[in-house]
């Protein structure tokens, strides 16, 4: 996942889109800054893994990936 998220970093919010399909929930912050999150058991292009994996997304006002994310919940 750590390697997945790196190279979104710096690409435009789309990307992660076409790789996992539409976020759970986006939310607005200051600045034009977004948070694009997934809350899935599984993401496409992602091993499966036990539990809920969460992946947010830090979106600047230019639509660019600018910080990541992710953990794994349960499945202990």
């Amino acid at each position: 996942m750590r390697s997945i998220l790196q190279k979104l970093e710096g690409q435009k919010a789309w990307e992660a889109e076409k790789l996992w399909g539409p976020p759970s929930e986006i939310a607005e912050g200051g600045s034009g800054r977004k948070l694009y999150i997934w809350k899935y058991d599984t993401l496409p292009n992602v091993p499966k893994a036990p539990g809920l994996v969460v992946a947010t997304l830090t979106i600047n006002s230019h639509n660019e990936i600018e910080s990541t994310h992710w953990e794994q919940r349960g499945g202990d």
